[in-house]
């Protein structure tokens, strides 16, 4: 039942705000923090796949994500989606379980870079290999100042999907490259958005190549130092060439919380 998979989402977000604030009475004397904890949780309208912009669930559903910034540049990324219209949690392709880990760091000329692997357990969860996949990524981008209340960063993105059990799937390689904006609307109000062109090379499962546009929007209300609502988010996915696959113009919509913790 739904009612299950929302009370096991609740456990998870009360737990996180209990060790938070663990670790802020232990952290009294003003060290340089050697990990940082975001924690969110946010319902969507659909799944809209984040590598191959298709629609992979066409009802709502749950994503939590948990990421651990290291000092040097490390991070680790522990994401999950469950759908909220069955009461198993591997039961269709709203459930998911990807595990990440990558570097990123400044470059000269205020460039900086992300480098990371995924690996998307997939229906059956917890059933490797097979039906999983493989998702390598890297970004170069640059943050330029426009002024107090609005920046930029422009961004080139390649990734790829790869296969986990032999080549069940095929493989392909994605090209992305945009440009980011970041609107501090007032203290407590902040506008991020995202718009860039996706080209997909084709050959992985049944999509063809060609060329879309994808936008991405989140609009976020900080209550505290360490908890903001993110109350509206959407993604946006639109083909800009003829393609031999069903994707189509799709927007799905969500709203949930996030928080950050050291």
């Amino acid at each position: 039942m739904k009612v299950v998979k929302i009370i096991i989402s609740v456990s998870l977000l009360l737990n996180i705000i209990s060790a938070r604030d663990s670790f802020a009475n232990d952290d009294q004397d003003n060290e340089p923090n050697f990990v940082a904890f975001s924690f969110s949780s946010m319902a969507y309208s659909r799944y809209l796949g984040a590598g191959t912009s298709d629609i992979l669930y066409k009802r709502p559903v749950l994503q939590t994500d948990l990421f651990a910034n290291f000092q040097n540049g490390l991070w680790l990324n522990v994401w999950h989606s469950t759908s909220l219209d069955n009461s198993d949690l591997s039961s269709d392709m709203g459930d998911e379980l990807d595990i990440g880990f990558g570097f990123t760091n400044e470059l000269p000329g205020g460039l900086s870079f992300d480098i990371g692997v995924h690996y998307f357990d997939c229906i059956d969860l917890l059933h490797m290999t097979k039906g999983d996949v493989i998702y390598p990524h890297a970004e170069i981008g640059r943050v330029i100042d426009i002024n107090e209340q609005h920046s930029i960063k422009p961004f080139l993105h390649l990734s790829g999907l790869l296969s986990a059990y032999a080549d069940e799937f095929g493989h392909t390689v994605y090209y992305r490259g945009g440009i980011g904006h970041e609107w501090k609307m007032t203290k407590s109000i902040n506008i991020n958005q995202k718009a860039q062109l996706f080209y997909d090379k084709g050959g992985f499962c049944d999509y063809g190549s060609g060329l879309l546009a994808e936008y991405f929007l989140n609009s976020s209300y900080r209550l505290s130092g360490s908890v903001t609502i993110d109350f509206l988010s959407i993604k946006a996915a639109m083909p800009l060439s003829s393609l031999s696959d069903d994707r189509e113009f799709e927007v799905v919509f969500g709203a949930g919380i996030t928080i950050t913790f050291y």
